[in-house]
């Protein structure tokens, strides 16, 4: 068990990173790849479950896309290195999650902080699920 509990934390790295990298670079909506839908469908369920303005949800979309196409550079340079690629992503999930709670209120902060250990808990519900 003890085992399995180690290997959690890789597991979500890699979910997060698969997901993140399959946002095209552009993340448009209706672009090629679902990209668009997921970084949409992020930002709908955000400003829905925080009350984004259309300032905020306008600057979750730029952080997705401006951390996704750092991923992207990341993954180029890392070629290979499993182990690394994983532990840069983990920072700029964290990254992700930060610039997005500096626009937030107090309130949302909570919002987003629930979200976020909801999404991990999703993670490790399918890690547990297989």
């Amino acid at each position: 068990m003890k085992h399995l509990r180690s290997l959690l934390p890789v597991f979500l790295a890699s979910f997060l990173l698969l997901t993140l990298q399959t946002l095209p670079l552009s993340a448009q909506p209706g672009s090629r790849g679902g990209g668009g839908r997921f970084l949409e469908t992020l930002t709908d369920t955000l400003s829905t479950r925080l009350s984004l303005t259309e300032e905020q949800a306008d600057s979750v979309r730029a952080v997705v896309v401006a951390v996704q196409r750092q991923i992207a550079r990341d993954r180029e340079e890392l070629q290979g290195d499993r182990e690394a690629m994983m532990e840069i992503f983990r920072l700029r999930t964290d990254e992700m999650f930060e610039r997005i709670a500096s626009f937030l209120s107090e309130e949302q902060k909570e919002g987003l902080l629930r979200f976020r250990e909801e999404w991990r808990e999703r993670a490790r519900s399918r890690f547990r699920n297989r």
